[in-house]
């Protein structure tokens, strides 16, 4: 039984954890749709992260051990955590093992790196204090792509 979120370009941190579940024997699936199918939550095991917690991860998934899932409570997972931010990859795969019907859900994530200060050059017109205010970049925040380009605009 398989799932996985759509497919996101193989990261660093991806191909290193990958590897890991290999050596180690574990093979969940990251590439196919289960959607049609349910597995029982046996246990959650999460991977990629040093800042944010094991706990923390799991408490925002909204997965729980026990529950019957299905495809779309992974998607809704996976949506859980990247809305948060904190995220740049999220993937969700399920190992079966010798029980088709419980299985253990990997969480794997790749966390975003943090701002812990930013300089503006160039600035002629402009108070560097007025840019900050207008850019809305906080220091000790997730990096967001998306704000750093519209900062440069």
């Amino acid at each position: 039984m398989n799932l996985s979120p759509p497919r996101a370009p193989r990261t660093g941190a991806s191909l290193f954890f990958g590897a890991i579940l290999a050596l180690a024997g574990v093979a969940p699936a990251f590439g196919q749709d289960i959607a049609a199918s349910s597995v029982r939550v046996d246990s959650l095991v999460v991977l990629g992260n040093s800042r944010h917690s094991e706990n923390d991860i799991v408490n925002r998934s909204g997965l729980r051990v026990g529950n019957i899932v299905r495809g779309p409570q992974l998607a809704d997972a996976i949506r859980r955590l990247f809305s948060s931010g904190d995220f740049s990859d999220v993937r969700v795969g399920v190992d079966t093992g010798i029980d088709p019907d419980a299985g253990v859900i990997y969480i794997l994530v790749e966390e975003r790196p943090y701002i812990t200060g930013y300089v503006f050059e160039g600035l002629e017109r402009v108070s560097e204090g007025m840019i900050r205010d207008t850019i809305g970049l906080a220091r000790n925040a997730p990096l967001d792509p998306d704000r750093i380009a519209r900062a440069r605009n």
